[in-house]
C-alpha cells in the first residue's frame, strides 16, 4: 500500500486518564513503500501526540497542507505538550495537495529534535493516491484515536485557553462524522476548496 497509518500503542502520560487531555503513543507510518515510523526505533523521538495528529490529518481531507498553508505545525506532533500542542519542532510532517480526485504527498520529513539540521528527509516518499484511499486510512486512524476517550471524564481546569478542549473535540467530531459528505468531497476533487483558517 502506498500510504498507511495505524496506531501501535496509545495511552496517557503517567497513566493519568483524567488530567491528560491528549492521547500519546507510537504509530506505524508508511508512505510510498518507505517506513517513516514504526513504534520507537533507534533515532526516533518516541511518543507522538495521537489525538492531535488525528485532528490535523482529518483537516487534510479537505484542506491542503504545505509549508505555506498549514493545518497544523506538524501532521504528527511530538507527544510532549498539552492539547493543540505548539512550539515544538519534533514530529513528522509532509505536504498534502489535492488534484483531480488524487491526494499528492511529498516533502516527507521526520524531525528528531528541535535542531532542524537533524531532520530525516524521505526524498523517495512521493506519491499520488485516490482521495478515497487516503481518506480510508485517515478516518480509521482518527476513529481508533477517539475510541480511547470513550467513557472518560476529563478535568479541563488545566486548559491553557478556556474552551480549548471542547473546541478541539467539536471540530474533530464534525470532520470525522462528515468526512464523506458528497458536496465537500466533490469540492476537494475539483480543487475548489478554501484554505484552512484556524
Amino acid at each position: 500500500m502506498d500510504f498507511s497509518i495505524r496506531i501501535l500503542r496509545q495511552g496517557w502520560i503517567d497513566n493519568d486518564a483524567r488530567h491528560d487531555l491528549c492521547s500519546h503513543g507510537e504509530i506505524d507510518l508508511r508512505i510510498g513503500g518507505q517506513q517513516i515510523s514504526v513504534g520507537v526505533s533507534p533515532g526516533e523521538s518516541g511518543s507522538y501526540g495521537i489525538s492531535e495528529a488525528a485532528l490535523g490529518l482529518l483537516r487534510t481531507l479537505k484542506f491542503r497542507h504545505t509549508s505555506q498553508h498549514r493545518v497544523a505545525e506538524r501532521l504528527i506532533p511530538h507527544g510532549c505538550g498539552l492539547i493543540l500542542m505548539m512550539h515544538c519542532d519534533i514530529g513528522i510532517d509532509w505536504d498534502v495537495r489535492h488534484q483531480d480526485g488524487l491526494v499528492c504527498i511529498d516533502n516527507v520529513v521526520r524531525y528528531e529534535s528541535n535542531d532542524l539540521t537533524e531532520a530525516v528527509k524521505f526524498h523517495d516518499a512521493r506519491i499520488q493516491i485516490p482521495w478515497g484511499v487516503y481518506a480510508e486510512q485517515i478516518v480509521s486512524f482518527a476513529a481508533q484515536a477517539k475510541a480511547l476517550f470513550q467513557g472518560i471524564e476529563k478535568d479541563t481546569s488545566v486548559e491553557t485557553i478556556d474552551g480549548e478542549f471542547d473546541a478541539f473535540w467539536s471540530e474533530y467530531d464534525r470532520l470525522l462524522e462528515g468526512w464523506d459528505a458528497t458536496c465537500e468531497r466533490d469540492l476537494v476533487r475539483m480543487g475548489s476548496y478554501v484554505e484552512y483558517d484556524p
